[in-house]
Order: structure tokens, then C-alpha cells, then sequence
């Protein structure tokens, strides 16, 4: 009896060894399975904590690139500036120039005009010299520089009447 008790509780316990061999054997592969993921995990890790910093070194340059850019933009536009000011000074000095210029041109018409009544035998030669003289004015608003011509004709032109009032008397 006692022989067949021992037999029994050693068939429990085997069986408790076989259910526990069995646990153990489970445990063992989940365990397994669990390192072998815990592995993967890691490596996946490993690789996005490499594949990010190269994104983060990446954007880095980016960044440097774009505020490179920006100084040399904000360069160019304080340039321009300067350049637009430069510009918007010589247009006022032309400006002042040309008022200048008018008002000689004013004088010299009126100079003409005055030599025109005294020399009524030159009076085709002025007649001549003011359509010239009105063409070239009409002409100074797009070129100073075809002005400035003009207004040295007229001196000439003023100069041999001078030089003709010097005859005549």
C-alpha cells in the first residue's frame, strides 16, 4: 500500500515534473522569443537613433545653407538700398540740372528772340536755329546728354550773333 502510494505520489510527481518541465520549456521559448524582440527592438533603436541623427545632421546643413542665404540676402538688399538711394540722389541732381538747364534755355530764347528783332536780315537763319533749338529741347527730356549739346549750338549760335551785332556796329 505504501508501495502503491509512493508509486502514486511519484506519478503525480512526475507528471508535475513533466507539466513543469513543459512550463519551463514555454517560459524558455518566450524567453527566448522576448530576447530574440528585445533584440530586434534594440536594433530597430540602434538604427532610427542613427537614421535621425543623420536627418538632424541633415537639416543642420539645411539650416546653415538658409541663414547663409539669408545674410547673403539681407546683404544684397541693403545694397539695393544703398544703390536705390544713390540713384534716387543723382535722378534729383539731374532733376536740378535740367531745372537749370530750362532756365537758361529760358534765357537763351529770350536772348534770341532780342537778337531776332534787331537782326531782321538774319531772320532766317533764327528762324532755323528755333526749330532746331525746339527740337532739341523736346529731345532733353529722354537725354541729357543730346541737351547739353543742344545747349552748346545755342551758345555758339549766340556767339555769332554777338559777333555779327560786333560787325554791324
Amino acid at each position: 500500500r505504501q508501495n502503491t502510494k509512493l508509486q502514486y505520489d511519484l506519478t503525480l510527481a512526475l507528471e508535475k515534473l513533466e507539466e513543469m518541465t513543459e512550463e519551463a520549456e514555454r517560459f524558455a521559448k518566450e524567453s527566448l522569443n522576448s530576447q530574440k524582440q528585445l533584440a530586434d527592438t534594440e536594433q530597430k533603436r540602434e538604427e532610427f537613433h542613427i537614421q535621425a541623427q543623420e536627418t538632424n545632421k541633415q537639416w543642420q546643413a539645411r539650416v546653415k545653407k538658409f541663414e547663409k542665404d539669408i545674410e547673403r540676402y539681407k546683404l544684397d538688399s541693403t545694397q539695393m538700398l544703398e544703390k536705390n538711394e544713390e540713384l534716387i540722389k543723382e535722378i534729383n541732381t539731374f532733376k536740378s540740372q535740367e531745372l537749370n538747364l530750362r532756365e537758361q534755355i529760358t534765357k537763351l530764347e529770350t536772348d534770341l528772340n532780342l537778337a531776332h528783332t534787331n537782326y531782321n536780315q538774319l531772320e532766317e537763319r533764327f528762324t532755323r536755329n528755333e526749330n532746331d533749338h525746339r527740337a532739341i529741347r523736346s529731345s532733353q527730356e529722354s537725354d541729357i546728354a543730346t541737351f547739353k549739346e543742344s545747349v552748346y549750338e545755342v551758345r555758339m549760335i549766340h556767339m555769332r550773333n554777338d559777333e555779327n551785332q560786333n560787325r554791324i556796329n
